[in-house]
């Protein structure tokens, strides 16, 4: 049974850690690491497009020159202050 539920969150757990260098975004088995110093926006929407958020409400993250991410963490706001606190350069919508 133990086994059963570590496999289970392996496979549909969604989390997101925000730690010196890094945004880690986790769904499931795949990870992807992207660099505080290549995040230039970031601004709360709304979308039922799929992807790595578990809600409507997400936070649409830009990074690199073409590329974004839309995560949905439990507290928005204090993920974006956290955000802004590692990434001064940020721009927030």
């Amino acid at each position: 049974m133990v086994q059963y539920h570590l496999v289970d969150d392996l496979w549909i757990s969604t989390y997101y850690v925000i730690n010196e260098k890094e945004l880690i975004v986790r769904t499931g088995p795949a990870s992807k690491s992207i660099p505080l110093e290549s995040i230039s926006k970031a601004k709360p929407v709304r979308s039922w497009v799929a992807s790595t958020a578990t809600s409507i409400h997400r936070i649409e993250i830009h990074y690199s020159r073409y590329e974004y991410i839309q995560i949905s963490p439990l507290d928005q706001k204090a993920f974006l202050r956290e955000l802004q606190h590692r990434c001064p350069h940020l721009q927030l919508q």
